[in-house]
């Protein structure tokens, strides 16, 4: 979720963990609270490595106990990727390496829905290296967060990244597989990567405060 009205970015910590992202963490006594006023638990700050329409970007987000959503986007991540919301259009754009990508709002899905993502062709990566690859899907066009699930991939240590999917409406996304071994490996047609469930909506609201 992208909140403007936050000038934090923030992780719930529940939800850190089931990503088992290998990030360090460092300790913080910056205190935050909520527009409320309230006192928010903080258990430290990682710099976040996301992805969105296969775009690699990191962010200092705040590690919370108790945080509403799993991951909410705030004005320093606008700030940094200058990001600019149309609701005319309804999509917002964000800047990176000097190149302007324009991302749609969600529409409402089933937010406990569950879609196979599952490679379109036959796939070569050579060793050490990582390709990006055209997977498909039944889900409708959306943004969704992608979950790698597949052992059949991890098998080959094809170690496929947590990340936002822009699925098309052909239900169409794009991934990132790196091959971690010194050999050239072979995923085959219709092989399944992971899941895709709906992402958190595009919101503009004001929740948190760094006092």
């Amino acid at each position: 979720m992208i909140d403007t009205g936050s000038t934090i970015s923030a992780i719930n910590a529940t939800y850190l963990k089931k990503l088992n992202i290998k990030q360090d963490t460092y300790s913080t006594t910056i205190p935050c609270k909520t527009a409320k006023n309230s006192e928010l638990h903080i258990s430290g700050i990682i710099v976040l490595p996301i992805t969105i329409n296969d775009i690699q970007m990191k962010v200092h987000t705040f590690i919370i106990e108790d945080l509403c959503t799993d991951l909410l986007l705030g004005g320093d991540f606008c700030d940094l990727y200058q990001v600019n919301i149309d609701y005319s259009k309804k999509c917002l754009s964000f800047k990176s390496q000097n190149h302007r990508t324009a991302v749609k709002f969600d529409k409402y899905v089933n937010e406990q829905q569950v879609f196979n993502v599952k490679t379109m062709n036959e796939i070569t990566i050579p060793p050490l290296s990582a390709k990006i690859i055209q997977a498909i899907t039944i889900a409708p066009s959306m943004s969704a967060i992608f979950t790698p699930s597949s052992n059949s991939l991890n098998k080959k240590y094809i170690i496929a990244p947590h990340a936002i999917l822009m699925i098309d409406n052909n239900k169409t996304a794009f991934l990132t597989l790196p091959n971690t071994t010194s050999v050239m490996q072979t995923i085959a047609k219709g092989t399944n990567a992971g899941t895709a469930s709906r992402g958190k909506k595009v919101a503009d609201s004001s929740r948190f405060c760094q006092n």
